[in-house]
């Protein structure tokens, strides 16, 4: 369909324009069946809704499973918020795990900060409208862009700045499986390889930790002479913190310590901590400067790249060489 109006979805729908206004508008005068007719018609048509014909809704994504343990997932979610609201936009709150829901809502677009696969597929089969992925690829999918977090440069600019402060033995701790590590689109652990091999500290693999519950092998990492630990994702750094406290280590003057920046926390830490930092503010303007691009532009699609920062301060230690 080309240029399709309200009276064409009416039309298509056999309901009044106003029928159509109200489901748009998420009016709970109209009954479930011709709320879903009305809105199957709308995905299918490729209609989109703007600020004259209906609330413009916009939906987050996010995965239930992580939210209640996840700092990112809280933090990117409350950032996301206040950039849908800021621009005239109404937010809805969706989980991934139930993603159907959706089909009964009105939306304009949708941003999603869950990496599960099932978002891209669901999207192509269902939706005719944008939506944008953060730190999650687009694939090959119409109607979907990335917002891609960058931890490259940053993890380059890491490691040199450790190997300057005397550090050659650099572990890696990860609460993520190492074939996790190895896909994620901010390339941050084939980064810290490639950053290792270029200042010449030797072969990083036996220095990578992949577990949830590193307490044992950060044991062995200290035992093998390990200075330095990067401990990477928000909820990890705290975790890995708290074991060196627990095995009588010293942040900085048993083992430097870089990890994930937690607003508002990291800073206030014994000793203030290290960090990479993503500025969540930042992403979120982004996303939806994009999405509001594709709801103009139905062709578009493509990749943003932010990158993350590295804040120092006070958890790493200078060696004598």
């Amino acid at each position: 369909m080309k240029s399709v109006k309200v009276t064409d979805i009416a039309k298509y729908a056999g309901v009044s324009t106003a029928t159509v206004s109200r489901v748009m508008n998420g009016s709970a005068k109209v009954i479930p069946e011709t709320r879903e007719k009305v809105l199957r018609i709308i995905r299918d048509s490729g209609y989109r809704m703007d600020a004259r014909n209906a609330r413009r809704n916009i939906a987050i994504i996010f995965s239930g499973r992580r939210y209640g343990d996840s700092f990112y997932s809280y933090r990117m979610i409350g950032a996301m918020y206040h950039e849908i609201v800021k621009n005239g936009y109404h937010v809805e709150l969706i989980a991934v795990e139930e993603i159907n829901m959706l089909s009964e809502r009105a939306i304009c677009g949708a941003v999603s900060i869950c990496g599960e696969d099932i978002v891209n597929s669901y999207w192509d089969d269902n939706f005719n409208i944008p939506l944008v992925r953060i730190g999650a690829p687009r694939g090959r999918f119409r109607n979907v862009s990335s917002v891609i977090i960058d931890a490259r440069s940053c993890m380059h600019e890491t490691v040199k700045y450790l190997v300057a402060e005397g550090h050659s033995n650099i572990a890696y701790v990860s609460n993520w499986p190492l074939e996790s590590e190895i896909n994620m689109p901010s390339k941050r652990y084939l980064s810290f390889l490639e950053a290792m091999n270029y200042e010449n500290t030797g072969k990083p693999a036996p220095m990578c930790v992949f577990n949830p519950e590193p307490e044992n092998e950060i044991k062995q990492l200290l035992e093998q002479g390990t200075t330095a630990i990067l401990a990477v994702d928000f909820e990890n750094g705290i975790k890995v913190h708290s074991i060196l406290q627990k095995l009588g280590y010293a942040v900085p003057d048993d083992i430097s310590l870089i990890t994930w920046e937690v607003e508002h926390v990291s800073e206030f830490l014994n000793p203030p901590q290290t960090t990479f930092m993503l500025n969540h503010k930042r992403v979120a303007s982004e996303t939806i400067g994009l999405l509001q691009k594709m709801l103009t532009d139905k062709t578009l699609s493509r990749t943003v790249n932010i990158p993350m920062k590295l804040k120092k301060r006070k958890s790493v230690k200078k060696l004598n060489k």
